[in-house]
């Protein structure tokens, strides 16, 4: 399964990147730690900056590796093959991680990727799980077809 992250070029707030690099310097600080009486706030939001400061508001899932194209950004060289279908993620799982990325990491756009991603049993149930996630803007899938 892989997630990738995606931006618009945004650069990190001022008001946030104090606060960030406090947090990126000592991960384990408590204010990162995620506890039962957080709220789903600003305050609690740790935007996903990379190393020339963009933030990352945007997600891509690939739900599948059964792929025709293989395109070399997202598989590594040679042939590694598909990986068993008991290594991939449930839709539960997904829309879990979905969830943190979502009111954790400000994340906003979710993309389901795969080559071909409707080739994935049932992958209607899955856009529905995403589809009611508060606070996502966007979902969107991308085929081969």
């Amino acid at each position: 399964m892989l997630f990738m992250l995606g931006g618009h070029g945004k650069s990190l707030p001022d008001s946030m990147a104090a606060r960030y690099d406090a947090i990126a310097m000592n991960p384990l600080t408590p204010a990162r730690r995620p506890t039962a009486s957080m709220r789903e706030t600003d305050h609690d939001r740790l935007p996903l900056v990379d190393g020339f400061g963009r933030v990352h508001d945007a997600l891509r899932v690939s739900i599948t590796d059964r792929c025709n194209i293989r395109c070399r950004y997202c598989m590594p060289a040679g042939d590694p093959g598909y990986m068993p279908r008991n290594d991939l993620l449930t839709y539960e799982e997904i829309h879990r991680l979905a969830v943190l990325f979502v009111t954790r990491f400000g994340v906003n756009e979710i993309r389901l990727t795969g080559g071909e991603p409707l080739v994935r049993r049932d992958c209607a149930k899955l856009v529905t799980m995403l589809a009611r996630i508060e606070g996502l803007q966007d979902l969107s899938m991308t085929t081969n077809g």
